[in-house]
């Protein structure tokens, strides 16, 4: 048996020293009574692009926002990456634009897990 921890306050830190804004819908250590595929954290990226003025006063800038549920925390901890690693990663799929469900993979994977 293997017990795998982490810190939300230290994982929130490193996703903000990559530059992206963190926030956990869901406090660390309140993880008990989830419910299936509730957000727990949220990792937005803004663009570097001006505002956009919209009618009525108000204005928008254009970001991409990732929402992290129990699995892929779960995922991370199973994986046992360095913090740092991952929050790089994250920033990486963030910038990939992709629509739908992004899945971070490592280079040469198919190769450890073959």
């Amino acid at each position: 048996m293997a017990t795998v921890e982490t810190s939300g306050p230290v994982l929130t830190r490193l996703l903000q020293a990559t530059g992206l804004d963190a926030r956990w819908v869901r406090p660390p250590g309140k993880a008990d009574h989830l419910e299936q595929g509730e957000v727990i954290i949220k990792i937005h990226q803004q663009e570097r692009l001006r505002p956009v003025t919209l009618p009525g006063g108000l204005t928008m800038t254009p970001g991409w926002t990732l929402q992290m549920r129990r699995s892929e925390l779960d995922r991370y901890l199973m994986e046992l990456l360095q913090p740092g690693t991952w929050a790089a990663g994250i920033k990486h799929v963030l910038a990939a634009r992709q629509a739908g469900q992004p899945w971070p993979h490592y280079r040469n994977e198919h190769e450890i897990w073959v």
